[in-house]
């Protein structure tokens, strides 16, 4: 489960206060990766294709937030020169904010379970553009509460990307049916789930 009280949609002014807080432009058009950077959360595939995002998106910025595993990823940045347009975090623990003042909350993992970085995007009201994997496909309907692509068509992904960024009013739809399917994750029903559950084992291995 999720805490909602800590991950929750903001205005947009909240949203600016967190930017200038955090040191980026309320022009700028941000687009976050919560997860350890490695092979299988594979932000390559992101890194790869920024310079043809920043063909149409001049504002663009990519923040990698999470312990960082791979170092290949970072010399691809180093070597594409995008160190001013993608930039390492780290481990955080304030990665709500970042979350909340987001443009785009995006994952290409090759594998996935139930993404909990993407339920607390969704959360906060965010626009999710990720890979098709059994994990997503389980919390996203594509074109609906967020956007999916295939992972063998970079193109697909860049064009999601581009209409999110092109057409506000249809991001902000999606961002809205995103916060709106997430309530079921909420912490405090997926504990009373899980006791339930437990309360359930416990009663018939008593009979």
């Amino acid at each position: 489960g999720v805490d909602l009280t800590k991950f929750t949609s903001v205005s947009t002014t909240e949203l600016n206060t967190i930017r200038t807080q955090l040191g980026y432009s309320s022009k700028d058009f941000i687009i976050t990766i919560v997860a350890e950077c490695n092979k299988n959360k594979n932000q390559l595939f992101l890194i790869k294709r920024i310079p043809e995002l920043i063909q149409n998106i001049p504002s663009l910025k990519v923040l990698m937030i999470g312990k960082e595993t791979l170092p290949a990823a970072r010399r691809l940045v180093d070597k594409m020169r995008l160190q001013r347009l993608c930039r390492f975090l780290g481990y955080r623990n304030d990665v709500a904010l970042f979350e909340k003042m987001s443009d785009i909350c995006f994952s290409a993992s090759i594998r996935e379970g139930l993404g909990i970085n993407i339920v607390e995007a969704m959360a906060c009201s965010k626009v999710c553009v990720c890979s098709k994997n059994r994990g997503h496909n389980s919390l996203i309907t594509d074109n609906f509460n967020g956007l999916l692509f295939d992972l063998k068509n970079p193109s697909e992904m860049i064009n999601k990307i581009l209409q999110v960024y092109n057409e506000p009013f249809f991001g902000k739809k999606i961002a809205t049916n995103a916060f709106r399917a997430v309530k079921k994750y909420d912490l405090n029903i997926a504990v009373k789930k899980m006791a339930e559950i437990y309360t359930s084992l416990f009663t018939n291995s008593a009979l």
